[in-house]
């Protein structure tokens, strides 16, 4: 987990006046709090929108960044600022994008124009104020505005194609980027590429899963905001099946804060913890940005989740339940409330892992071992590895049971390590009898990890491959395997199938805080069993989700088939 590089709690200082300083260090974020106001003319205020506070900090240091949100989140009202500051202040030209031309007509007649006339700061440095010579602001044109001793500011339509080739620019926010002509929108890049500061930012509310801003969001770093409980201190993003409404048996929803649920007078209600499984109160202390993907381009994901509770909306949380009640049944609305409230796009279920799947396989089982030990010689352990930028690990304990394969895999480590030392660390540590891991793409890595195995003779290590395989004969998801050379292959589909069928049935659990590890139950819940219309047969698509800990499951599944036909469950006989 790795949390942002700004202090939260000393920018909700300097937002306090505690740190008047350093405005000079964030002079965007000094500009929100001694000039800016928004439409309604009311001054900036962080108080409901900690999150705002880093995104200010940081907006001059990101080359590129985009932000996938519900609306009402405050993105939009920080790129307004951010243009305005560049042409203004730093004698940039900034180009402002939205989807159609006379869409930017109406924003800027609608929000731009007040501002200039309204905050004595930006009137200043309109044409006919401090740095210009005409005797009043103008106000007529929407395309085009001197802004500034040198900078300007361009109001652009997607649906334009000539913008896209006649302008040159510094700062380019694209908004509404899922409403865009990405055809011409994609040419952005073009028009900063001679700038000495080139900087473009994307945003909008997402439409379709895997595309638009969702695939922006997803190809991206993937920050999170994460609030901290306040019993436990554990940090966690608020995801809305995961920790504030669950399915019962019957199939309704209902709030995992019983409490309030119950008795509405208490208060708002609150998400439950993913890791002590109480109720908390959403506060500014101790929140922070994390990125899953910290080495990419910037990408941000907001929702109305984030937004704390004030005095003008004393209780949001009880609202959103209600939307989401009414909107049962009815597709449409449940698609609205996705993305008006959670910032996402609605994805069909399709045959997929659920939260409930993942709540019932974690529901009083023991926490995580981080250690291993002896204690663990004579019992059977088992490991799959998915190779990507981390290396994704999970450990099981094969226990004797009345399933179909003969065993129930009890989860006792997940996490990422960043190399295969780290991988032999564990083996070593959990005295694991056998390990698949992805064949791919560090193949040299993942020989020499099996080849120091073979020597040592202490741990089964294969390397996995996927290649289809029809459902021929008895062998479990077409699996084959060479025993020279330590390498498996596997039908995908046929192992995912598997696995998905072990956890709907209770045939394996994962730890009770597995929730707590970054990137879990969402890379879980990522892949969807769909029908391929070209070749007529299911397939499991992520969709551009990552998925790494799905196939760290699936590879622990095909050690203990590995474990299995290497000699059998002899440690417990």
């Amino acid at each position: 987990m790795q949390a942002t590089p700004i202090d939260t709690e000393r920018a909700l200082a300097l937002h306090a006046g505690m740190c008047g300083s350093m405005h000079t260090r964030f002079p965007l974020l000094g500009m929100a709090r001694a000039m800016h106001h928004n439409r309604r003319g009311q001054p900036i205020s962080f108080a409901d929108k900690p999150y705002l506070i880093p995104l200010y900090a940081w907006m001059d240091t990101m080359q590129e960044a985009s932000f996938c949100k519900a609306p009402q989140t405050g993105i939009s009202e920080l790129l307004i600022q951010k243009i305005l500051h560049d042409a203004g202040w730093k004698d940039r030209i900034c180009a402002y994008v939205l989807p159609q031309y006379k869409t930017s007509e109406r924003f800027v007649d609608e929000r731009l124009n007040p501002l200039l006339v309204e905050v004595p700061a930006y009137a200043a440095r309109v044409p006919g104020g401090e740095y210009g010579t005409e005797s009043t602001i103008s106000k007529g044109n929407l395309k085009r505005k001197r802004f500034g001793p040198m900078g300007s500011l361009l109001f652009l339509g997607s649906n334009t194609p000539s913008d896209f080739l006649e302008f040159s620019a510094d700062t380019v926010v694209v908004d509404e980027y899922d409403e865009c002509d990405l055809q011409n929108v994609g040419k952005v890049w073009d028009r900063v590429r001679e700038s000495p500061f080139p900087q473009v930012f994307t945003v909008s509310n997402p439409q379709t899963p895997g595309l638009g801003i969702h695939r922006l969001f997803r190809e991206g770093t993937r920050a999170r905001w994460f609030h901290r409980c306040t019993h436990c201190g554990e940090r966690q993003p608020i995801d809305w099946e995961s920790n504030v409404v669950r399915r019962l048996d019957d199939g309704r929803w209902m709030p995992r804060d019983d409490e309030r649920a119950t008795t509405p007078t208490l208060g708002d209600l609150r998400p439950v913890c993913r890791r002590c499984r109480r109720p908390w109160d959403r506060v500014a202390d101790g929140a922070c940005w994390v990125a899953e993907e910290p080495y990419r381009t910037p990408s941000f994901h907001i929702s109305r989740l984030d937004i704390l509770a004030d005095r003008r909306e004393p209780q949001p949380m009880r609202r959103y339940y209600a939307e989401f009640i009414k909107a049962q049944g009815d597709g449409a609305r449940l698609s609205v409330f996705y993305v008006g409230v959670l910032g996402q796009p609605r994805e069909d279920a399709g045959s997929k892992i659920t939260q409930d799947m993942l709540d019932a396989a974690m529901a009083e089982r023991p926490a995580m071992d981080h250690h291993g030990g002896d204690q663990y010689k004579g019992r059977t352990l088992i490991m799959g590895v998915d190779v990507g930028t981390l290396l994704h690990v999970s450990i099981s304990e094969l226990v004797k049971a009345d399933t179909p394969s003969g065993y129930r895999r009890e989860g006792v480590w997940l996490g990422t390590v960043p190399q295969f030392e780290d991988v032999r660390r564990l083996i070593d540590a959990f005295h694991v009898d056998a390990c698949v891991v992805d064949a791919m793409p560090e193949t040299r890595k993942a020989k020499e990890l099996r080849d120091h195995y073979v020597n040592e003779g202490t741990c089964e290590v294969y390397l996995c491959r996927y290649h289809p395989s029809p459902r021929v004969g008895t062998d479990a998801f077409g699996l084959t395997l060479d025993y020279e050379e330590h390498v498996v292959t596997v039908d995908r589909t046929q192992l995912l199938d598997a696995t998905l069928d072990e956890i709907r049935a209770g045939h394996r659990t994962f730890p009770s805080d597995a929730g707590t590890v970054l990137g879990f139950t969402d890379q879980m819940r990522a892949p969807v069993r769909v029908l391929d219309e070209k070749s007529q047969r299911f397939v499991w698509k992520e969709g551009g989700e990552a998925d790494h800990f799905r196939h760290a499951d699936a590879y622990d599944r095909v050690a203990q088939e590995i474990f299995d036909r290497s000699g059998g469950y002899y440690d417990l006989a």
